[in-house]
């Protein structure tokens, strides 16, 4: 996952990025570079500091995980996350 924000600049949820990694197998196997798309439904601010963990990132509990990701990579909180 570490990989992934690094090349693309982008930070994916832990279930997106099983997605892209299926994506650059299929790549590495066969050699098609057709351009694919991902359509992630999910933030890495939902489940935070397995984002962060994947990241090899630490984080204290979920809270300071979210706020990492805030300032780490200017990721904003969903306003649906706010009252957990």
């Amino acid at each position: 996952m570490r990989a992934f924000c690094e090349e693309n600049d982008y930070v994916f949820d832990t279930s997106s990025v099983a997605a892209a990694s299926v994506c650059d197998e299929y790549v590495d196997e066969t050699g098609d570079e057709t351009p694919a798309i991902i359509l992630s439904v999910a933030s890495p601010m939902e489940r935070a500091r397995d984002t962060l963990l994947a990241l090899k990132i630490k984080s204290k509990d979920e809270e300071d995980a979210r706020e990492q990701l805030e300032q780490l990579f200017a990721i904003e909180r969903p306003a649906y996350l706010d009252n957990e």
